[in-house]
């Protein structure tokens, strides 16, 4: 099992996040502070200040629903301590664009509407939920929920495939270094019409 997750995370999308830390996000450096803050040992009060400042904003906006979303489920931003590295927060916009929580079937939601709107290696983010929520083995760096056959639920399969077909419409891949401070100060509304979001 030790080696099916290392298989996994190299080929996955979780992968493709540490990439584009180490690209966009500072190098070697940002890579380190990233996965340090990511468990606790590394603080960037300035970077933690950007994204605390979003609850300035009207409520009605993309980034003020986004630190709703954090806060409301005691998510710490990056910058702050076990902070997700900036190159992950696209995962956290999309259940907001999205209106999702974080139950595992929502989780498996996402999933499916991210690997619908991703470019590179869609299967691997297909396939996260399928084995987290599915056959209970764990393939992300974090504790999650064990949970077995999430599929089974009566009508979840079905808003999976919708969800793929859904995230596909999407005119942008939200995971490849996607800009999304500009659509922070928008209405949600607006927000999700400019990337076609239904």
């Amino acid at each position: 099992m030790v080696l099916f997750r290392l298989d996994f995370l190299r080929r996955s999308h979780i992968k493709d996040m540490l990439v584009d830390q180490y690209r966009h996000h500072g190098g070697v450096v940002g890579l380190a502070t990233g996965l340090l803050g990511l468990r606790g040992l590394h603080e960037d009060p300035a970077l933690a200040q950007r994204y605390i400042a979003l609850g300035d904003l009207p409520a009605e906006t993309l980034g003020h629903a986004f630190f709703t979303h954090y806060r409301g489920n005691g998510f710490a931003f990056p910058g702050e301590p076990l902070g997700f590295p900036e190159s992950g927060v696209y995962h956290d916009l999309t259940h907001v664009l999205w209106g999702y929580g974080t139950t595992p079937a929502e989780e498996h939601l996402v999933g499916g509407f991210t690997a619908g709107y991703k470019r590179v290696n869609p299967f691997y983010v297909a396939l996260l939920p399928a084995f987290s929520f599915g056959a209970g083995v764990n393939v992300t760096p974090l504790d999650q929920p064990h949970v077995t056959g999430i599929l089974a639920t009566p009508g979840l399969a079905s808003r999976f495939i919708e969800a793929v077909e859904r995230g596909s419409r999407v005119n942008a891949d939200l995971s490849d270094n996607w800009d999304f401070w500009p659509l922070l100060p928008l209405p949600l509304a607006e927000a999700r019409r400019q990337l076609d979001i239904t």
